[in-house]
């Protein structure tokens, strides 16, 4: 398998030939010679490196816009636990929350 830079996917991953049943058959009967036709695949999209330089650009295009929302998402998600950290601790410096009464009230005795 080589490394190469797929351009369909955007980044660099893995190329390897694929043959199927039929490839094997006609590999042993050919001697080897026809595996020099098969040209490695990426193993992620499948696309050939010449069938990646082909592709509709806006396809391309759409692809790299749900990559981009994508990577928002992500860092949303990730800012998120900070964001509540930060509006929790504001809260509690106003005043409007307070721990100690909810650790009282949860400790309380039942009668």
């Amino acid at each position: 398998m080589q490394v190469a830079y797929c351009e369909n996917c955007g980044k660099h991953t893995g190329h390897k030939r694929e043959l199927g049943i039929m490839g094997k058959v006609t590999a042993i009967a050919t001697v080897g010679a026809n595996h020099m036709a098969y040209t490695p695949r990426c193993i992620i999209c499948g696309l050939t490196t010449a069938e990646a330089h082909n592709i509709n650009p806006a396809v391309q295009a759409a692809r790299e816009v749900q990559r981009k929302e994508n990577a928002e998402l992500a860092i949303t998600l990730l800012k998120l636990p900070f964001q509540m950290f930060w509006w929790l601790a504001k809260q509690i410096g106003k005043g409007m929350l307070r721990i100690d009464t909810a650790i009282r009230a949860r400790n309380a005795p039942l009668r």
